[in-house]
């Protein structure tokens, strides 16, 4: 587990974030996926920068299975699940109030790396997917140096 990552919130991040870990969705996913060359990331309407694909679980799925759904939805690849590669616990802060949820980071193994042209189920989540070859320059949601161990790993 890494403990002690925190990000900062806007108001309206705040307001999606804090009710639904409140209400018992503290765990949530993302998938390191590869091919034999490079990893997948994403971007999306609330980050930053590249993202690896992932979100929270339905209530009807496990965490392996949440994983798999994610990367399907967001970037059109199927791939194997594997291990989980990390635990990081994060702390979202707004102003003086924070919750704290629980990232698990899987491996994977893209068995059909080809991205699909159509990303997320919602078209203003995902606006782009691609292959890198090394970390993309702008990274978002789990801290830089915890993907480079990862990905080094895979």
């Amino acid at each position: 587990m890494v403990a002690g990552h925190r990000v900062q919130l806007t108001g309206e991040e705040w307001s999606t974030v804090e009710p639904a870990i409140e209400n018992g969705h503290d765990w949530y996913v993302a998938v390191a996926c590869t091919d034999d060359e490079a990893v997948v990331f994403v971007r999306n309407r609330w980050s930053d920068g590249w993202v690896l694909p992932g979100g929270k679980a339905e209530d009807d799925e496990s965490l392996p299975e949440a994983a798999w759904r994610e990367l399907r939805e967001e970037t059109g690849v199927d791939a194997r699940i594997e291990e989980p590669l990390a635990c990081v616990e994060q702390t979202f802060v707004h102003g003086d109030e924070s919750v704290t949820g629980h990232l698990v980071v899987f491996d994977a193994t893209a068995e059909r790396p080809k991205l699909s042209g159509e990303f997320g189920t919602d078209a203003d989540e995902i606006t782009e997917a691609a292959w890198f070859e090394s970390l993309p320059d702008h990274v978002d949601g789990v801290p830089s140096d915890l993907l480079l161990r990862l990905l080094e790993g895979t």
